[in-house]
């Protein structure tokens, strides 16, 4: 009872707390093959699982060591799916590898797609994101070295201006005693040279600090770069979610459509509800991709439309029980019927009427699982000994009409024999006798009765 009660229900609490209760492998097993709701196939495979671990670990064997292989391999595929996405690849190719490593180590499992892509993933972003390093770390060592020897020719050509200035004071300079008079004749000292001259040392540290400046810059417009293409892949990505976010909102919108049309109708169809809620239930299990603005909306509706519909496919079942068990006061008194044809007297028609039963039974329609079985078997068995006496019947019958066509058979030999007689009114007295007898002879089965009819008529007919 329990194991019908969680294949048939669609309430997924009925249905669990009837799997809870469920402790026979065979039974959890057709459960979970075909549990009209997915929780409750869930929940028996998951109760099989655990019979078998126990079985399992009274035998011994190694059932701890299994266990902590499963947890670790779980641990790595969690550990690899979090660094997965990371942009600090050198730190994350580390833990990659010493998860390939290990997972190496303990084997595969059923998880094995999960960890693949993951580390599938980790290094095709990583590939990706180095090719694209590489080609602009090329660019900034040629920018690098151009700049670096425009900065070296730039302080070369200093050091040569200021060298130049220098020699041409030197040349033009007057020389010591030739200070210019004082108005009352004393020497004044000469007027001091604007063009102070420049230190080359200096001018070559300016120089580089400029270069470091310059570098600094370059590195800063680096960051900002790849700050600016992270944002880029992220924007994308976010792009790429949302519009499948939309998709599935969609989608989920159209499947609510459908529901909200089947609930607002009057047609009784079980099946497709059933059908139509199950597809529900594994759309929705995306209803958070869906975007935050429509989510609730969204699950409001289907809560609502989901609703109706259990509702209405709990009235149609009970409805279908009710008409099951009002079929089997029929198919009862069908059986009653087989039964009293075993009982009475053979008569001609035994077999038309044992068909016209046959397809009696055929439109009383389905009855309750439990007593279907039963019915059928019984009225099979009553029809079975019907057909037993309709053949017997036949059989008697097949000799009688054997009797009956021989006697007739004879009737036309006679009718044949004098039918070109020229005794005229002795041939007629004797045919007429002939026919006589014939319609004393008995029946035939219509064709063959005709046959011979027709043959004893014409040598009749010939004669008259």
């Amino acid at each position: 009872m329990l194991r019908g009660l969680a294949i048939d229900t669609t309430q997924k609490e009925v249905g669990l707390a009837a799997v809870d209760k469920l402790d026979d492998v065979d039974r959890l097993d057709q459960v979970a093959q075909k549990a009209k709701t997915k929780a409750v196939r869930q929940r028996a495979r998951k109760i099989v699982g655990e019979i078998e671990e126990a079985e399992r670990a009274k035998k011994g064997g190694t059932s701890d060591d299994l266990k902590r292989r499963r947890a670790e391999r779980a641990q790595l595929v969690r550990q690899l799916e979090a660094v997965a996405d990371s942009y600090d690849f050198a730190k994350a190719a580390e833990v990659v590898k010493a998860a390939e490593v290990a997972w190496a180590r303990l084997g595969g499992d059923d998880t094995d797609e999960r960890f693949i892509k993951a580390a599938e993933r980790f290094w095709r972003r990583k590939e990706a994101y180095e090719q694209q390093a590489r080609t602009a770390d090329d660019l900034r060592v040629v920018e690098r070295e151009a700049r670096a020897e425009k900065d070296r020719a730039a302080a070369e050509r200093a050091v040569a201006r200021v060298a130049d200035r220098a020699a041409e004071r030197v040349e033009t300079r007057p020389d010591a005693a030739g200070s210019e008079p004082t108005p009352d004749g004393a020497t004044a000292p000469a007027a001091s040279d604007p063009a102070i001259p420049v230190d080359p040392v200096r001018a070559a540290r300016e120089a580089e600090a400029r270069a470091r400046r310059e570098e600094r810059d370059r590195q800063r417009a680096e960051e900002e770069a790849r700050r600016q293409a992270i944002a880029t892949e992220r924007a994308a990505r976010q792009k790429e979610e949302a519009e499948r976010g939309a998709a599935i909102a969609s989608s989920l919108a159209a499947l609510c459509d459908d529901m909200e049309g089947l609930a607002a109708q009057a047609k009784d169809d079980t099946r497709g509800i059933d059908r139509l809620l199950a597809q529900a239930t594994k759309a929705f299990e995306q209803i958070g991709k869906v975007p935050a603005a429509e989510r609730d909306a969204i699950a409001d509706r289907y809560r609502i439309a989901r609703g109706k519909l259990v509702t209405r496919a709990g009235e149609l079942r009970e409805a279908e029980d009710w008409q099951r068990w009002s079929n089997v006061p029929k198919a009862e008194a069908l059986i009653e019927t087989a039964r009293q044809m075993l009982e009475a007297p053979s008569t001609p028609d035994l077999g038309n009427r044992l068909r016209g039963l046959q397809a009696l039974w055929k439109e009383v329609g389905p009855m309750p699982q439990r007593r279907s079985k039963e019915l059928w078997e019984q009225f099979k068995a009553a029809c079975d000994q019907v057909y037993d006496k309709v053949r017997g019947q036949r059989a008697v019958d097949q000799e009688r009409y054997a009797e009956v066509a021989k006697v007739k058979e004879a009737l036309i030999a006679e009718a044949e024999a004098i039918q070109d007689s020229t005794d005229w009114a002795a041939t007629a007295e004797k045919l007429k006798a002939l026919q006589q007898q014939w319609k004393q002879s008995g029946h035939l089965p219509h064709k063959q009765g005709d046959e011979l009819w027709q043959r004893f008529r014409a040598a009749c007919d010939w004669f008259f």
